[in-house]
């Protein structure tokens, strides 16, 4: 007997199998195959930029108060470069589709397929070169100035902050660049934001009465992201509106303060340009730390690659904060930086157990980012004088 759907609603078995055609439709026929599942939306490849910050964070975290020479990113550039995805584990996940799905939720589905498409349309996954880097690492680097708290980089505790960022401004870039190319599809991508704001607005009703984080930033976070994106639904207008209410200060932060030059930056964000995401993160990162004098607390350690990356702190628990990289850490070479009890970081001392000075003591002057593949460290070190 023939399943009988409720008035307004579509099958949603047959509607799950039209996501692949949605893939399709953007990156061509057998580039990247889809599932539906879960909660999230995500997309599971080499992310070389995410991959970039990571070691560059990993670094930091290593080496002090030392400042980077062109040889250390150099080391960061191989670990970003090394696959650690390979073709068959590379894929999209849509949320799961319910069998009776409703005609809002079958847009936001399919919205989310378009925005994980555009990832790998325009998000940057081919190797990187010294030669495009480099020349921004000095400038960037004494952004947010050594903690001597932590022995570490400012960078270094930012790691989430960066990761969440850098998806926020990346997802602002593909779509704009996809709603231009595919005019058609505005409708979806509008549904996807309504979805994501209504997971949002049911997360910070059920956490009423508790502690969940700095709203200064979260409203931040949520304004740059949402006056970014541009959707003039009734929802996000109405978003909008308790944005400026809830922390009006944080609001006029994005709208018309420090962060609207680099707004604009992220608006304007060209189809070439899949590395400005990291860059321009910093910059956001740096304008706060600026205004805060302390150090932004960093985020929850950022999801994956593809739900929609870029939710305002505090994330829906069932979301993934940057969703637009695979959830499974261990498959997402920028999601962590290796394994802690493997690395050594400057100032630490070891005795060496083989070569021709084994069994003498050494002080670790200069700690490379551990191979993601092998776990090999390259170190600089010294011999110890011992009295």
């Amino acid at each position: 007997m023939a399943r009988k759907y409720q008035p307004g609603l579509l099958n949603g078995q047959k509607w799950r199998q039209t996501h692949q055609a949605t893939i399709d439709a953007i990156l061509g026929p057998n580039v990247r195959t889809v599932r539906s599942q879960g909660s999230q939306f995500y997309n599971r490849d080499n992310w070389t930029g995410r991959a970039f910050l990571g070691a560059l964070c990993e670094w930091g975290r290593l080496n002090g108060d030392y400042a980077p020479q062109q040889h250390d990113v150099e080391n960061w550039v191989y670990v970003a470069n090394r696959p650690t995805v390979y073709q068959g584990g590379k894929g999209i996940t849509i949320a799961s589709t319910p069998d009776d799905l409703p005609r809002w939720l079958a847009d936001a589905l399919t919205g989310g397929g378009y925005h994980e498409s555009w990832h790998t349309k325009w998000s940057r996954t081919k190797p990187l070169h010294i030669n495009e880097v480099w020349p921004h690492i000095p400038r960037m680097w004494g952004m947010i100035p050594y903690d001597p708290s932590t022995g570490a980089s400012g960078w270094a505790p930012l790691m989430g902050a960066l990761m969440m960022w850098s998806n926020i401004i990346e997802d602002i870039r593909i779509e704009r660049l996809g709603c231009q190319e595919y005019p058609g599809v505005q409708d979806k991508m509008e549904a996807l934001q309504d979805l994501i704001l209504q997971q949002e607005a049911d997360f910070r009703s059920e956490a009423k009465g508790m502690k969940v984080g700095n709203d200064f930033l979260s409203v931040v976070v949520g304004a740059f992201r949402d006056l970014g994106l541009g959707y003039q639904t009734t929802r996000q207008k109405t978003r909008l509106l308790e944005y400026r209410d809830r922390e009006p200060d944080a609001f006029a932060f994005v709208q018309q303060g420090p962060l609207k030059p680099l707004l604009d930056r992220a608006i304007n964000m060209a189809a070439d340009d899949d590395m400005g995401c990291i860059w321009l993160a910093m910059e956001v990162l740096a304008e706060i730390f600026k205004a805060s004098k302390l150090p932004p607390p960093p985020p929850k350690p950022p999801p994956a690659e593809g739900q929609k990356d870029n939710q305002p702190a505090p994330p829906p628990p069932q979301e993934n904060q940057n969703a637009d990289y695979d959830p499974d850490e261990a498959d997402d070479p920028g999601s962590a930086p290796p394994p802690r009890a493997l690395t050594y970081k400057v100032g630490q001392r070891a005795k060496l157990q083989s070569g021709p000075h084994k069994g003498q003591v050494v002080e670790i002057v200069r700690a490379g980012v551990p191979d993601p593949v092998t776990g090999e460290q390259p170190l600089e070190f010294a011999l110890v004088e011992e009295d």
